[in-house]
This record gives structure tokens, C-alpha cells and sequence, in this order.
């Protein structure tokens, strides 16, 4: 989209937001319907179940056009909405005792700092097709983000599937952009251990970091150490790395095949949990946005 068209887009928006607060609420809908599919597919990670997703769906809705006047002209839409919508989501697990700030998150939260070994390093050479695999895929994906602390799934899910930026996400989730950036990487390698399986054929062997990092560990030495290339494997896939570090970097994956089985299965799962236009959530199959604003447009009834 060029900066033209993203121009239109926010004007329009903008307009919208105008008349919705200016006595149009039946604009609503077309102003929310850009992020509904993105609201239910995020809510449905986080809260895993998906009636519970389409309840806390629809009460960010009603919530987001009754308080429409409190978004300040300085926030992103997209980001209040989502801010919303986490809330919502989070209030929801604690009403069913499932979200709880124990000493168990207060432990994982206070170690973000320490390393994630990767230890399954098969090639990803089987990436899912036909429909049966997609469905398989997303159920992978589904038990693979319900076995992640709530710090892990809610940035994995905002940043990676829902395309917030970095700056978004850390406004939703209240937190700093480093935070968001830390979280994300130990998320990305959670993620890629957890679906590792799902994308090698059963013949293939895994291998465990410490045996490769005792295979030729004095040659390793020369070249760069293999968890430096775990410890910025986010930023070298996002391009944010120094040109001197990401030569080195690339010097290292042409002699290290683990190392550039790591990079390549991490992109590929950024792909495949990203584009929604190849891998469509089956329960986002049938979905009615007029019906999820229902009770929104009860209130202008009312």
C-alpha cells in the first residue's frame, strides 16, 4: 500500500470517527470491520475458547462507541481498539481464575532476560497445504500458545499475527518497547520449539543445543557462538541489526547448518502464522459482524 493510500485510509477513518461521534452510530460498523476478524482471532488465543472470544468481542464493541469520545487525537484506533479488547480478555480469565498474577508469571516475567535454548534444529522441509493440514496447523498453534505464560501469547499474538507495531503493542499491553521486544523474541523461539514437530517428518532426529554447541565447539569459537545467533535471531529476522553484526552474523549460517535451520524455520513460521490470506483460523469460517454489533446498535435503540 503506498503512502497515498494509507493517507486515504486514515482520513477515512477519521471521518468516520467524526460522525460517529457527531450522532452516526450506524458508521460504527463499517469503522470497526477492518479489525473485527483481527479482534476474534486475538481474543480467541488469548482466552482459547471461542464463545468466550465472541462474548469479549462484542463487549469491546459496545465499549469502544460508548467511550469513542475518550480516544484522544493523538492514539492509533487500531491500538485503543486492541487495548480494549486485551482488557477485556484479561478481566474475562480472571473472572474464571485462569489469568492470575501468581509467582509462577512473576517468574517467568523477572527472567525474561535469560536464554532460550533451542533444542529441536530438524529442517521444516513439510509446510502444511490442503485443508485437513491447516486445520491441524492451527490446532498446533492453539496448544502451542495455551502452554505460554500470558506474557509470551499476548505479545506473540499482537505482534506477529496481528502486525502491531512495536510501539502499538507496548501501548496495549502497558509495558515498554523493550519489554515488548524481549517478550517477543523468547516468544517466537516458544513457538517454534512447541511447532517443531508438526513440520518434520517423523524420520528426522532431533538435536540438542548442547550437543552441538560440544561439536566442534574450538572452530565455533572462530567464527561466532551459536547463541549469540539465538540471542538476535529476532532482530536479524526484522532487519534492525548494525551491518557489521548482521555480516557476521551471515558469515556464521554459511558454515553453521543449525544456526540456518533456526533462521529459516522461525521465518517460516512468522509466514505462516501471519498471512491470513493462506491460512485461514477454522473458526473464524462463518462470522457476521452485523450480528457481533447487535447489542451495540440496541444502545442507540435504547
Amino acid at each position: 500500500m503506498s503512502q497515498d493510500d494509507n493517507r486515504s485510509v486514515a482520513e477515512i477513518q477519521e471521518s468516520l470517527i467524526r460522525r460517529v461521534r457527531s450522532g452516526e452510530p450506524d458508521l460504527f460498523s463499517k469503522l470497526v470491520q477492518p479489525y473485527e476478524k483481527g479482534l476474534r482471532l486475538t481474543c480467541y488465543f488469548i482466552l482459547q475458547n471461542d464463545s468466550d472470544a465472541e462474548e469479549v468481542v462484542q463487549e469491546t464493541l459496545l465499549k469502544a462507541l460508548a467511550h469513542l469520545d475518550q480516544l484522544r487525537e493523538d492514539q492509533c484506533f487500531r491500538g485503543w481498539l486492541y487495548q480494549i479488547a486485551i482488557n477485556e480478555a484479561r478481566q474475562r480469565l480472571r473472572k474464571d481464575r485462569i489469568y492470575e498474577r501468581r509467582a509462577g508469571d512473576g517468574e517467568e516475567s523477572a527472567s525474561e532476560e535469560g536464554e532460550f535454548i533451542p533444542r529441536d534444529f530438524a529442517d521444516w522441509t513439510h509446510v502444511p497445504s490442503q485443508e485437513m493440514e491447516r486445520k491441524e496447523f492451527w490446532g498446533a498453534v492453539s496448544r502451542a500458545l495455551r502452554s505460554m505464560a500470558s506474557i509470551y501469547r499476548e505479545v506473540f499474538v499482537l505482534r506477529d499475527m496481528q502486525h502491531l507495531t512495536t510501539s502499538q503493542a507496548a501501548l496495549v499491553l502497558g509495558i515498554s518497547e523493550a519489554g515488548v521486544t524481549t517478550r517477543l523474541h523468547r516468544a517466537r523461539l516458544k513457538m517454534r520449539e512447541q511447532l517443531a514437530p508438526f513440520f518434520h517428518r517423523p524420520e528426522k532426529k532431533w538435536a540438542p543445543m548442547q550437543k552441538i554447541m560440544q561439536v566442534g565447539y574450538s572452530y565455533m569459537r572462530k567464527a561466532m557462538d551459536c547463541d549469540k545467533v539465538v540471542r538476535e535471531l529476532s532482530n536479524y529476522i526484522e532487519g534492525q541489526l548494525e551491518p557489521p553484526l548482521r555480516a557476521e552474523i551471515e558469515r556464521h549460517l554459511r558454515r553453521c547448518s543449525y544456526c540456518a535451520i533456526l533462521i529459516d524455520s522461525t521465518r517460516k513460521l512468522l509466514y505462516l502464522v501471519g498471512d491470513e490470506k493462506i491460512f485461514v483460523p477454522p473458526f473464524l469460517g462463518n462470522q457476521d459482524l452485523p450480528r457481533l454489533l447487535m447489542p451495540a446498535e440496541g444502545i442507540r435503540n435504547s
